[in-house]
């Protein structure tokens, strides 16, 4: 059968395409598409509490490009996310490279791209 983990908070609707990392005992969960949207959210999971929350603050033009079937590395030791590559919106063409987008989410309130 199918197991679905008791959670609060708020979640990330329904997506495909999407990247997961962990630091400590924090799940990040960034982009993806929804239909035929493409996402730019970060969600976040307390893996102690279940709780999920969605960081809020850092100027929304640092945030990373909309994407899908990107990836999601995490570095404990710097407390730092780094996402490479994916697919965005036909302004790079549906199925083209994300433009060689690197972008590092430094905290859960700042997002910078580089």
């Amino acid at each position: 059968g199918r197991y679905e983990a008791q959670t609060s908070g708020q979640k990330p609707g329904p997506r495909s395409g999407h990247a997961m990392a962990r630091i400590d005992k924090h799940l990040y969960v960034f982009g993806g598409c929804r239909r035929s949207s493409f996402l730019n959210d970060l969600f976040v999971l307390n893996t102690e509490t279940m709780t999920w929350s969605k960081p809020s603050g850092g100027p929304a033009a640092h945030a990373p490009k909309a994407r899908a079937y990107h990836t999601l590395s995490a570095d404990s030791k710097n407390n730092s996310l780094f996402l490479f590559g994916g697919t965005r919106p036909p302004a790079c063409g549906l199925h083209a490279p994300a433009c060689k987008t690197i972008a590092c989410i430094e905290s859960l309130s700042q997002l910078r791209c580089f």
